[in-house]
């Protein structure tokens, strides 16, 4: 029992708030999320470069569909 959950009970007869358990993570999916987002962050990255110095870029509807699903796949580990 915290100090403050003691005193609260001395002077009020009662616990106080009880304290809220935070939701589990899952790590491994969060950390492979995370990498993953990474490299499709990098293609994007390279597929900008190329925009700007006037190449074709037909793989960009490719790599924001990539995105999308890895940002999908993050909000799903989270939810978890």
């Amino acid at each position: 029992m915290s100090f403050n959950a003691y005193a609260c009970t001395c002077m009020l007869g009662e616990g106080g708030p009880k304290r809220r358990r935070r939701p589990t993570i899952d790590r491994e999916a969060l950390m492979t999320a995370t990498a993953e987002l990474n490299r499709v962050g990098n293609n994007l990255n390279q597929l900008a470069r190329a925009i700007h110095q006037g190449r074709d870029a037909d793989e960009l509807a490719e790599t924001l569909a990539e995105l999308r699903a890895t940002a999908s796949a993050i909000r799903e580990a989270l939810q978890r």
